[in-house]
């Protein structure tokens, strides 16, 4: 994941529970190679998201107005409790 990843969450209509995802979205533009997984990664705009793609994302999904920030969060390391409490 980049140091500063912006994402934008989409949920596809029609479906009749629809689970919400995120996406990376591209303010600059769509990359021409896959941000984190090129095997995966068709083109630009197929599982990206930019200003000059989102009115397709538009035709089959959900897409919220605004780009957040996708801060990784570290876990903690697990405490120890201690013996007999």
């Amino acid at each position: 994941m980049r140091a500063e990843t912006l994402v934008v969450i989409v949920t596809a209509k029609g479906d009749e529970d629809p689970e919400p995802a995120t996406v990376d979205y591209y303010p600059d533009g769509c990359p021409e190679l896959g941000p984190d997984s090129p095997d995966d990664y068709e083109g630009p705009h197929d599982l990206t998201i930019c200003p000059d793609c989102i009115e397709s994302w538009l035709t089959d999904h959900y897409v919220s107005r605004r780009a957040l920030y996708a801060v990784p969060v570290p876990v903690p390391a697990p405490v120890p409790v201690p013996a007999g409490a």
